[in-house]
């Protein structure tokens, strides 16, 4: 529900990083899985199943 309140506020993906994000090897492997795991787009918008959580 949070992250569907966000996404009508126009965060995505784009939002999802860290200070460091250079530094960190695999983040974006780690996001996808971090996505999937919680039913969401890989664009980091929250699906339709997700919502409803």
């Amino acid at each position: 529900m949070e992250r569907h309140f966000a996404n009508q506020r126009g965060l995505n993906r784009e939002d999802d990083r860290l200070p460091l994000r250079g530094q960190l090897l695999g983040f974006e492997d780690a996001l996808d899985a971090y996505y999937d795991a919680r039913g969401w787009h890989n664009d980091g918008t929250a699906s339709n199943m997700a919502q409803s959580d």
